[in-house]
């Protein structure tokens, strides 16, 4: 780890006020070169990113190459149109190369411009955590101010709230913005990661962390099984005798030995690839294994081992498997673009697992179908490989490559060399898509060194259902015991081609491999001609597009709306996506804030429009006194809490009678509310509550046995049932209450119940 830069003494207490005099000994990052030439607009060009801190907050410091259009003939007409140009600050606080929270430097009219809220990142998606008019924990919140000319910008956020777990931070900074005055009037979300997806700034000694660039150059040669292992959890098996082990795991922060190591068995047949994995751990009782496999996002936030293939090593596509400490799986096809970009889609794994728990450890085998992928190797190949490890517990993570930031970087992997009885090396296939066409990305590529001089002749076909697409092949003189290079381009036109490529010293036939060609933009709708599915969106119905359409009120989510009026061209003027859901029926769901805090003027299009709103009650309605999560949410079904969440209700539905169609209950009700109750009592101090609700269950729901779970990591299913039962009951009778109570208000208003998931 190189330490760069470090401070002699931390500031203490900069004022936020557009002055930058109290600036001193702040670390200050260059932007990459290569990103502020691709930025969207001239008002989105940062120079330079300064960072430092005092016992209170982080301070931020930005400079951009042109000022914001601060005049008056500009001030005006950047803020009534395009009042959500923002200036963002990402955090990385875990250390596990993933936004945490975002500052957000924003412009409102009526507001001004030296505005600032945090926004926390959630599995459920970004919520807003602190706001600027501070908050009631830590006085003084977020702060932002520009300096008079509009060139430089300066924020600070508390250190407290973020719960900072690790003595470095990562940070990126982004632009969002529309520029209507000297641009293109288009949005842009520009980014400004490091070179590794984050700036790097160390809390314990004031200074920048520069990684080393790149990986480690590591390798392994396979060695096929002619036994597959059996997978029990059981390492001893003799399949793995002899066979490569994967040791020395890099932290993903400064190049550092991992504190805590892990060690891969792998081999491979025909068919799988086999990996053995030992996972040292200090820590047993903490392991983290939340994950169930009806929520495969949640594996990746568990104690979990990463395994990354290449398998095309064209360092930028990758297939990714992720496993945790209980077996429990997810994966990904994924397509990197460079800097901190990159696409994937979801994919349902098929691989077997088995696990067991060691006193200071565990182990887990895998057997990973070669399926998953669509190709299998090929002696002589070379396929990129990373193994990475997951401890969220201890902040740390780790990878057999080295990779520094995200695991994501196919560029980073180390090599998985498939050995020839011949010297042939197929180094890469290309990328094997489309867009793989230019720069040369498709392109299969590798070296020979020939025993006799021999004539090398490489050959790729591209196929689409027999029919040949594309074919092209080149001769290399291989002259005896010199090793030569080749590299030959092809074309893939389309989906669903398939592309054969083969290899022959003279007339001997040295390599031959079909490559289905790849997706590398995923798509987010897709096209059906089920029969049901026709029945139910069709445009005659019976089903939903009897009564309008499905629509996600994106013109009312400001952080989404421009990446998705870019992506699929829906209207992004305020008053048209009114007209188009008036024009459908649809309803916009409402958590308080559109109609009774009047956010975009909902009052105004809602009347003029004739669009109503469907109310959610809150999740944050509590009796004084009564426990809250960091999100600032209660435990609705307490009894107290209850009559809170109705009396909120009441006034809401009794105020507003002209804008609302209907109330719902809530998004995923039970799953976010049953748990909650549990994690107050056993995580924090004892909730009285839940003690009634132990004696509730057992003598209604547990026969006289069976109480409440005694942990949320309670394996006993009796307790679950009972306690599941208590509160499924309770729900039903507060749903009766909710709607009674809609009801006594105005009978016309619809009742809906609430949204849920799979678990209950």
């Amino acid at each position: 780890m190189l330490i760069m830069g470090v401070a002699s003494s931390l500031v203490w207490g900069i004022t936020i006020d557009g002055q930058f005099g109290d600036w001193t000994d702040a670390v200050e990052f260059a932007m990459p070169a290569e990103v502020t030439a691709q930025v969207g607009s001239l008002y989105a060009v940062v120079n330079t990113l300064g960072v430092t801190h005092d016992k209170s907050y982080l301070y931020f410091r930005l400079k951009f190459k042109k000022a914001r259009p601060f005049s008056d003939g500009t001030q005006s007409d950047w803020q009534d149109n395009f009042w959500s140009n923002m200036r963002y600050i990402i955090l990385d606080v875990n250390g596990d190369a993933k936004p945490d929270y975002y500052t957000n430097q924003i412009s409102r009219p009526g507001v001004g411009v030296n505005r600032t809220y945090v926004v926390k990142y959630t599995d459920e998606g970004p919520s807003t955590y602190l706001w600027y008019e501070g908050h009631p924990k830590w006085r003084g919140g977020p702060q932002g101010h520009y300096s008079p000319d509009g060139k430089q910008l300066e924020m600070r956020v508390p250190i407290a709230p973020l719960h900072l777990e690790g003595p470095t931070i990562g940070i990126q900074v982004q632009m969002s913005l529309r520029d209507g005055i000297e641009g293109t009037n288009q949005w842009t979300n520009d980014h400004y990661p490091s070179s590794h997806n984050f700036f790097w700034y160390s809390l314990a000694s004031a200074a920048r962390i520069d990684p080393s660039e790149g990986s480690r150059a590591v390798s392994v040669t396979m060695v096929p099984t002619q036994m597959p292992p059996v997978i029990d959890g059981n390492i001893d098996d003799s399949a793995w005798h002899g066979k490569p082990v994967l040791t020395d795991f890099v932290r993903n922060r400064g190049d550092e030995p991992a504190p805590v190591q892990t060690e891969v068995h792998i081999t491979y047949d025909s068919d799988n690839l086999y990996l053995a994995i030992y996972a040292h751990e200090p820590d047993m009782e903490n392991l983290k294994t939340e994950a169930i496999e009806a929520e495969s996002k949640r594996v990746w936030g568990d104690d979990c081992i990463e395994l990354f293939i290449d398998y095309h090593n064209d360092e930028q596509s990758f297939f990714h498997l992720g496993v945790t400490a209980a077996g429990k799986l997810a994966a990904q096809l994924g397509v990197a673009k460079g800097g901190s970009s990159r696409a994937a889609t979801d994919v349902e794994p098929v691989a077997e697992t088995a696990y067991e728990y060691h006193e200071r450890g565990w182990s887990i085998e895998i057997a990973l179908p070669f399926a998953n992928m669509g190709v299998s190797p090929v002696a002589g190949e070379v396929w990129g490989l990373n193994i990475c490890r997951g401890r969220p517990g201890a902040n740390e993570y780790s990878s057999w490559a080295g990779v520094q930031g995200r695991f994501a970087q196919p560029a980073e992997f180390g090599d998985a060399i498939f050995p020839s009885a011949s010297s042939l090396r197929v180094a890469s296939r290309g990328l094997v898509a489309r867009q793989g066409n230019s720069r040369q990305a498709n392109a299969v590529s590798g070296s020979y060194t020939a025993a006799n001089n021999a004539e090398l002749r490489v050959a790729a076909v591209v196929r689409k259902d027999q029919k040949e697409i594309f074919g092209d092949s080149e001769i290399w003189q291989a002259p005896a015991g010199q090793r030569i290079e080749f590299l030959l381009p092809y074309i893939v036109t389309g989906d669903n081609q398939v592309v054969t490529f083969r290899i022959w010293a003279d007339e001997e036939l040295l390599y031959e491999n079909d490559l289905p060609a790849i997706e590398t933009e995923f798509a987010r709708v897709w096209q059906t001609d089920d029969p049901l599915y026709a029945e139910l969106m069709g445009d005659a119905g019976p089903g939903m597009a009897a009564h309008g359409v499905l629509y996600w009120g994106h013109d009312l989510v400001n952080y989404r709306l421009g990446p998705v009026c870019l992506k699929y061209a829906p209207p992004y003027v305020l008053e048209e996506s009114y007209r188009n859901a008036a024009r459908r029926k649809l309803r916009y769901l409402d958590g308080g804030s559109y109609i009774g805090a009047d956010n975009f003027e909902a009052r105004h299009y809602s009347k003029k429009h004739g669009v109503q709103f469907v109310f959610r009650g809150s999740l944050r309605s509590g009796a004084e006194g009564k426990p809250r999560d960091k999100g600032n949410f209660t435990y609705v079904i307490d009894y107290e809490n209850q009559e809170v969440y109705l009396d909120g209700l009441e006034q809401y539905v009794t105020r507003w009678p002209d804008y609302i169609w209907g109330v719902m209950t809530g998004d995923e009700f039970h799953e976010k509310d049953m748990p909650r109750g549990l994690r107050f009592h056993y995580d924090d101090d004892p909730y009285p509550f839940m003690r009634q609700v132990d004696k509730e269950v057992k003598e209604e729901f547990g026969y006289d046995k069976w109480g409440i779970p005694t942990s949320l990591a309670d394996k006993n299913p009796f307790r679950w049932i009972a306690y599941r039962r208590w509160y499924n009951d309770r729900f039903a009778r507060f749903q009766k209450r909710i709607y009674q109570t809609v009801k006594a208000i105005d009978p016309e208003v619809y009742v809906i119940g609430p949204d849920p998931v799979a678990q209950i």
